[in-house]
């Protein structure tokens, strides 16, 4: 709502006032209202513009009031029906009014005065006696309750002693709309609002802060044809559970908050800079592009060294290396070629080659050259040998035929892995002194004779090997192909006794 047509009256009360005045003066900073408070012959303050008192420039001390002083609008500001801001910053105890003495307000939107709750006026300090008052003012809370618990509040006020022939009148009111100085440009619209036509209480007095100098309290307070609004209110919810005065700190602390991270600087963007955007997508490209690249080297050394793992194992009987082949069939007979000439010894092999197959021919044939081999050394080192040998291996004799013969009876299969004549360490040490024995003679060959054998050492190895895997009863392990292959190295798949 807008002001109305009866408030004139009181605007231009107030110009009159202002202009009859001997001993007004106009201010426009903190130091300029400090000076005109502290001066015993200024009753009136005029104000033009928007101030915000500065606690460093006013002090600690409390200004006493022992005259009654008038702070109000310009002349000008009132004739344009314009507000003017006076921010009191939440500094409390700027001054004190003596008994029987009042101040004025005319004119002004009054901001940061009030109490988190309640109508105590924080810049007056405990003024027993003293009187507030507050005409054609705008009051305003940053936060509060709502307007509904705001206003219960105020008609349960009690009017002072000689001011109870009249009630309270206060009342909700919608669509208020109003000049300040706070906003030049356009009016301030407010969808509810409280009018404070006609209200008055007495302040109680307040010395529970005493230990820390904080006095408030016993003064009259008479608001007259001013309104109440706030910017924030606290939520029901926080009502139904905490009290009133608790929910409206929360809410101010909330704002607070707000507030400083608002005002906290922004990095400034320069040129040279570049925008937030950019550097995000630095950020994130150059740290993968340095894991892709290092990925890159890592499989390149590792594949490098594979190429020459292959080239080293991958050569023919004379070792010379296996001419590489573009066809899969001729990498695959090179391969098996490899496998064969290094006598079914498994040392990796590329992905496109077969893997090594075994063989019992080739088993034989190793195991032949290596028995020739031993027994070359064997018959070399013979004459040589010392007397306690054959001694060792007469008495050994014994035990190598019982194990033979029993061996024989089963038809060469036992139930345990190892055939019977093998079946210990000490066993398989007889089999091999006395086929030793048998070959180049010497002691012990009356026990040896009884023993049925091959002629030679090659043959009785061959017995032996025949009699392993006979027991074993199981081939070697036979590699059926690749199952994959990674930087460690190829994996086969093989199968023993059909299970793979």
């Amino acid at each position: 709502m807008a002001l109305e047509p009866r408030h004139t009256v009181a605007f231009f009360l107030g110009l009159l006032l202002a202009r009859s005045c001997c001993h007004a003066e106009l201010v426009s900073t903190t130091a300029e209202l400090l000076r005109a408070f502290s001066d015993a012959t200024v009753d009136t303050v005029l104000l033009s513009d928007s101030l915000t008192i500065n606690g460093s420039v006013w002090g600690a001390g409390a200004v006493q009031l022992d005259r009654s002083l008038t702070v109000s609008a310009s002349p000008e500001r009132i004739a344009a029906r314009t507000y003017v801001l006076l921010d009191f910053n939440n500094l409390g105890m700027l001054f004190t009014v003596a008994p029987g003495k009042r101040i004025l307000f005319v004119g002004l939107e009054l901001v940061n005065h009030f109490d988190a709750l309640g109508p105590n006026f924080r810049p007056l300090r405990q003024s027993v006696g003293g009187w507030l008052v507050v005409e054609d003012c705008i009051q305003r809370r940053r936060g509060g309750l709502p307007y509904a618990a705001a206003l219960v509040n105020m008609l349960a006020a009690i009017r002072p002693a000689n001011m109870r022939d009249a009630p309270q009148t206060d009342r909700l009111v919608s669509n208020l709309s109003f000049a300040s100085t706070r906003s030049p440009a356009a009016p301030l619209i407010y969808s509810e609002a409280i009018s404070m036509f006609d209200h008055a209480s007495v302040v109680p007095t307040d010395s529970k802060l005493a230990f820390q100098g904080l006095y408030y309290g016993g003064y009259t307070a008479h608001t007259v044809r001013s309104y109440y609004v706030a910017d924030h209110f606290v939520q029901q919810a926080c009502l139904d559970q905490l009290p009133g005065s608790d929910c409206v700190a929360l809410l101010l602390q909330q704002l607070d908050a707000q507030e400083a991270a608002a005002q906290r600087p922004q990095p400034a963007l320069g040129a040279s800079r570049g925008t937030p955007v950019s550097t995000i997508v630095i950020a994130s490209v150059v740290p993968a592009v340095a894991v892709l690249a290092g990925a890159g080297v890592a499989a390149a050394v590792l594949l490098a060294r594979r190429r020459r793992r292959g080239a080293k194992y991958h050569t023919n009987g004379q070792g010379k290396q296996l001419a590489p082949s573009h066809s899969s069939e001729a990498d695959l007979e090179a391969g098996k070629a490899a496998a064969a000439n290094t006598s079914c010894v498994f040392l990796g092999l590329d992905e496109l080659l077969k893997p090594p197959e075994w063989s019992q021919d080739a088993a034989d044939q190793e195991i032949a050259a290596q028995v020739a081999e031993a027994g070359e050394g064997s018959a070399r080192r013979q004459g040589q040998a010392p007397a306690g040998v054959s001694e060792l291996r007469a008495a050994k004799a014994g035990s190598a035929a019982v194990g033979l013969d029993a061996s024989r009876r089963t038809g060469g299969r036992q139930a345990s892995l190892l055939p019977a004549a093998l079946s210990t360490a000490d066993d398989l040490l007889n089999s091999t002194v006395d086929g030793s024995l048998a070959a180049v003679g010497g002691t012990g060959e009356a026990a040896v004779a009884a023993v049925e054998r091959p002629p030679d050492m090659l043959a009785e190895l061959d017995e032996m090997s025949k009699r392993l895997r006979d027991g074993i009863r199981d081939k070697a392990l036979a590699l059926e192909g690749i199952v994959g292959s990674g930087s460690f190295g190829t994996v086969y798949k093989d199968a023993a006794q059909n299970i793979y």
